[in-house]
Order: structure tokens, then sequence, then C-alpha cells
């Protein structure tokens, strides 16, 4: 999830890619937020940037990461 807001998708784009319905996606963000301490989607990104997501290729790895909030391996 937090790969995919970084890249930039909005809200309905990040549904479709990960097959949700718009309001699981509102929820996730939401809970991304307070995982992570933001308020703000520009926050959430420059965290996520911080924390080594949103540079890896599009795949089935956000869907398994969206959940836990782990970054990526380098």
């Amino acid at each position: 999830m937090l790969t995919l807001i970084a890249r930039g998708l909005p809200n309905q784009q990040v549904a479709a890619r990960l097959f949700l319905s718009i309001n699981s996606v509102k929820t996730y963000v939401r809970t991304a937020y307070r995982k992570i301490g933001v308020e703000s989607r520009s926050e959430a990104v420059g965290w996520a940037i911080r924390h080594g997501f949103g540079s890896e290729e599009p795949g089935t790895s956000e869907v398994v990461r969206h959940q836990g909030l782990e970054p990526r391996t380098r």
C-alpha cells in the first residue's frame, strides 16, 4: 500500500491494482498513517521514501507488504 502511495497513485488506482474496494483502501491508508505516525498523504510519501518504499517495480509484493509495513530489502 505504501509503495503505491509513494508512487503517487490515488486511492482509486490503488484499489484497482490491488483488487480491493475503495473503502478498503481508505481503511488501510488510515491504518498505515496511524502506524507510521503521520497525518497526511504527503507526510506518508515522505516517510515511505525515507524507509525504502516506492522504488520497486510493480508486482505482487505490494499486496504482501501493505499490512505489515515492512520496508523492502536492499
